[in-house]
C-alpha cells in the first residue's frame, strides 16, 4: 500500500470521533426526545390504567347498586304479596264475622217472631175459650130459665162458671 492510495477502512481517529459524536447526539436525543416521549407514554399508560381502574370500580359499584335495587324490588314485591294476602285474610275474616252476626240476628229475629206467634196463639185461644164459656153460659142460662126457677138457676150458673174457670186455668 503505497502513499497515495486510499484505504477502504476508515482511520481509527475518524471512527473514534464518529463514535463519540454518535454517543453525544444519542445522549442529547435521549434527553430531549426519547426520555420525554417515554415519560409521556408512561404518564398516559398510568392515566389509562387509573381510568380503567376507576371504570372497573364504577362498574362494580353500579353492579352492586343494581343487585341492591333488585333485592329491594324483590323484597317490595314479596311484601306487597304478603300485605295483599293479609288484606284478603282480614277481609275473609270480616266477611265471616258479618255473616255470623247476620245469622245470629236472623236467628234471634225468628225466635222473637216465634215467641210473638206463640203469645198471640195463646191469647187467641184464651179469647176463644172465654167466648165459648160465655156462649155456653148464655145457652145454659136460656135452657135452664125454661126449666128451673131463678134461684136454682143462679146456683147452677155459679157452679158452671166455677167449672169453666177451672177449665180455663188448665
Amino acid at each position: 500500500m503505497g502513499g497515495g492510495e486510499a484505504s477502504i477502512f476508515p482511520q481509527p481517529q475518524v471512527v473514534l470521533v464518529q463514535v463519540v459524536l454518535f454517543a453525544f447526539f444519542f445522549a442529547i436525543a435521549y434527553r430531549l426526545l426519547i426520555k420525554p416521549a417515554v415519560e409521556v407514554i408512561d404518564r398516559r399508560r398510568v392515566a389509562i390504567e387509573e381510568r380503567m381502574r376507576r371504570a372497573k370500580e364504577e362498574r362494580e359499584r353500579w353492579e352492586q347498586k343494581r343487585r341492591e335495587y333488585e333485592r329491594r324490588l324483590k323484597e317490595a314485591e314479596e311484601e306487597a304479596i304478603r300485605l295483599r294476602q293479609e288484606a284478603i285474610r282480614r277481609a275473609e275474616e270480616k266477611a265471616a264475622s258479618i255473616i255470623a252476626e247476620a245469622e245470629e240476628r236472623a236467628r234471634k229475629e225468628v225466635e222473637r217472631a216465634r215467641e210473638v206467634i206463640e203469645h198471640e196463639k195463646e191469647r187467641a185461644l184464651q179469647e176463644i175459650r172465654e167466648e165459648a164459656a160465655r156462649l155456653a153460659q148464655e145457652m145454659a142460662r136460656r135452657a135452664l130459665s125454661e126449666l128451673v126457677d131463678e134461684e136454682a138457676q143462679s146456683r147452677m150458673l155459679r157452679r158452671f162458671a166455677e167449672r169453666l174457670k177451672g177449665l180455663r186455668a188448665g
